[in-house]
């Protein structure tokens, strides 16, 4: 549902800027003085801004369709396209700013290395996300030792097997309300997440390959799955024979 609201309040935008050419919505002109402003080229930037807003509005019709039929694929590619559009839009839009480029788009003299802050910071921030997109997508490896369950990877953790007050196997997961502090693409969800009951759990699970583990202490509950069903179910039976000892 985000998504389909962003994809309207991107396509607004888009119409706002670049037809009625409202362009003291564009981040950066608006903070300029007058006489900066009168050195950018409004109607190449507007037109750049908008078509960026309409872009990022059909991306994200189409995150919120794949989130809608499961299809992690689509988010995937939802997303990487959507930061390969804002690292060009950062490349580009300062081109049109007369204050650092000049009109054959070289930056002006003292103005190199202000004009490359913004595609530095772009791209730490498309490698930031693709790491942690990748980290993401990866199972989370389970494991049962003498007297500890450990789950590795993103928002893992290790649970004293003497602290496991219960161990269930859910053929369904409990109404997810929302994401508290995790990752969440398609069937994959880690992290902190908050159920429409109000409790809060932990998940590591794919949701697309039932069934799931939950794991229940005094103060936390844990539920996760392995990559196949019979994985899933041969860890729950290690579980319970565990924590029944």
């Amino acid at each position: 549902m985000i998504f389909l609201f962003l994809a309207l309040l991107f396509f607004i935008l888009g119409v706002v800027i670049e037809r009625f050419k409202v362009y003291g919505l564009i981040s950066g002109y608006n903070s300029m003085t007058p006489e900066q402003q009168q050195k950018v080229d409004t109607k190449k930037l507007g037109r750049l801004i908008g078509y960026y807003c309409y872009t990022l509005a059909s991306l994200f019709i189409l995150i919120a369709f794949s989130e809608w039929q499961s299809f992690t694929p689509g988010i995937i590619i939802g997303i990487a396209l959507t930061l390969v559009a804002t690292l060009i839009v950062t490349i580009k839009a300062p081109k049109y700013d007369g204050n650092l480029y000049d009109k054959d788009g070289k930056p002006l003299s003292g103005q190199k290395k202000k004009a490359k802050i913004p595609l530095i910071i772009s791209s730490v921030v498309f490698i930031g996300v693709g790491i942690m997109m990748y980290f993401s997508l990866q199972p989370t490896a389970i494991t049962i030792s003498e007297d500890t369950l450990q789950i590795a990877g993103m928002y893992g953790d290790d649970i004293p097997l003497q602290h496991i007050e219960a161990v269930h196997v859910l053929d369904t997961l409990p109404p997810i309300a929302a994401r508290t502090n995790g990752s969440a693409i398609g069937d994959h969800l880690k992290g902190h997440f908050k159920l429409e009951n109000g409790d809060k759990v932990k998940l590591f699970i794919d949701k697309g390959v039932p069934p799931f583990i939950e794991v229940r202490t005094a103060d936390e509950t844990f539920i996760f799955n392995l990559q196949t069903a019979a994985d899933t179910q041969q860890l729950a039976t290690q579980l319970q024979q565990h924590t029944i000892q």
